[in-house]
């Protein structure tokens, strides 16, 4: 008995869709791809300071991003190449497949498990406001309607916080070269950055930092696309062997 050419029509696609389904389940995930490749692609962000730095050579990187970057790659067997990005495209470059994962003070926050796969915290941080000495802003609301500067560097979490605040205009600066005329000169009224930054100007003798509430502690995350589960399981063990051990409880007496 033949079978109706419908029928077999039907049957053909249900084939194919349960083909095509089979293929895709076993589509190699990130580790594989790295495995398979050789080279591990870690994106950072451009002008990140002790953070992540090309050396004088203008080959080799340097910083404790990097180091903890290639600790992970080290884990995996294979070579790291870096890339740097705007601080501000490095989700968008994990979406674009321009590296296998992203370091950069990348804060912490409810919405990324959904569409990136996430460390655990390797790090936190607080921002402070860098002022001329004797001046005090530390708290948020010492900033209402007045102009600041921000380091280019901030997270999205962080530079959402100082856009809350009422009536402030934000100006963003790429480095810290021009930050100390500009707070002498009363151009902007504190310069919001990392810790890095904030001790490198508090070494300048009109300079003083300080912390302050905008934003709160933030805690730093490594990410990667969807299906990098097994690499960023590597990554926690990293993270989790550098950490400081906490100190032993006194022994009783």
């Amino acid at each position: 008995m033949t079978m109706p050419r419908k029928i077999l029509l039907w049957a053909l696609l249900g084939y194919l869709a349960a083909a095509g389904s089979g293929c895709a389940a076993r589509q190699p995930d990130v580790l594989d791809q790295i495995l398979e490749a050789g080279t591990m692609t870690v994106l950072v962000p451009e002008n990140a300071g002790a953070y992540a730095y090309l050396e004088s050579d203008g080959i080799t990187w340097n910083g404790s991003e990097i180091q903890l970057a290639q600790a992970v790659a080290d884990r995996a067997g294979v070579d790291m190449e870096v890339r740097a990005l705007p601080k501000g495209r490095l989700l968008e470059g994990i979406t674009l497949g321009e590296g296998h994962i992203a370091i950069g003070r990348i804060a912490s926050n409810d919405s990324l498990p959904y569409n990136y796969t996430v460390s655990q915290s390797y790090g936190s941080g607080r921002i402070y406001a860098v002022t001329p000495r004797g001046v005090l802003f530390p708290t948020a609301n010492a900033l209402e309607n007045r102009t600041v500067g921000v380091t280019d560097q901030l997270s999205e979490n962080a530079l959402l916080a100082v856009h809350q605040i009422q009536g402030v205009t934000v100006n963003t600066y790429p480095d810290i070269n021009l930050v100390e005329d500009t707070l002498v000169k009363g151009l902007i009224c504190a310069y919001l950055c990392y810790e890095d930054q904030a001790f490198a100007l508090a070494n300048v003798d009109s300079l003083q930092a300080q912390n302050v509430a905008v934003g709160g502690k933030e805690s730093y995350v490594i990410i990667g696309p969807r299906g990098a589960d097994s690499l960023m399981a590597q990554a926690n063990q990293v993270i989790t062997e550098r950490r400081p051990a906490k100190p032993a409880p006194e022994a009783e007496r």
